[in-house]
């Protein structure tokens, strides 16, 4: 374990720890510029270990929700993650991307473009789409056996 350290409004970590069982708390931050590095332990692969290693998909736990905050080297916030019990809301500075196992970009957003890199881009819904500005496409089709509209 790194050293502990009592201080006025909680505890204080340094180095590398290795936390044996639960650790609860309402808020984790690091110092200013450095990173927090969740689930990557630099131990030796031994025995004595595996009952202290997290079981898959159950290493992050929380009872309400869980937030994420990342800061520029000035200390303004860059991105926030929030998962709650009904919404997941994403704010960054920079975009937005999600990619398949491969590294393929499947969709993007930032302040410019919306990226959709499907082959099929299916939209359900009794209104239909509504576009306000001009569309271009290479290709338009109906279902089989259905007019195009």
């Amino acid at each position: 374990m790194g050293q502990l350290k009592i201080i006025p409004h909680g505890v204080q970590l340094t180095g590398q720890t290795l936390i044996m069982d639960l650790l609860r708390a309402s808020s984790i931050r690091s110092k200013h510029g450095q990173p927090i590095t969740i689930g990557k332990l630099n131990v030796p692969e031994q025995e004595f270990w595996k009952p202290y290693l997290p079981e898959k998909g159950k290493f992050v736990k929380s009872s309400r929700n869980f937030s994420i905050n990342t800061r520029d080297k000035k200390g303004k916030l860059q991105n926030h993650l929030y998962l709650g019990h009904d919404k997941f809301e994403c704010l960054t500075s920079g975009g937005f991307r999600i990619t398949n196992s491969t590294g393929k970009k499947l969709f993007s957003v930032n302040q410019n473009e919306v990226f959709i890199g499907v082959p099929t881009l299916r939209i359900e819904g009794d209104g239909g789409v509504l576009f306000h500005e001009s569309i271009q496409t290479s290709h338009v089709r109906a279902d089989p056996g259905k007019d195009l509209k």
